[in-house]
């Protein structure tokens, strides 16, 4: 889980969602720091 500002976003979700694309094989989000949120998500 990844929280950003006061929300909770669970990557798999994310990831499953980007994973319906044709043109995508993989896919795998992350957090990353920011200053503002606590984290940015990154994929």
């Amino acid at each position: 889980m990844i929280i950003h500002g006061s929300e909770s976003i669970y990557p798999r979700e994310i990831e499953e969602v980007l994973l319906t694309y044709p043109h995508v094989a993989g896919a795998h989000l992350f957090g990353v720091t920011d200053n503002k949120f606590c984290k940015e998500v990154c994929a």
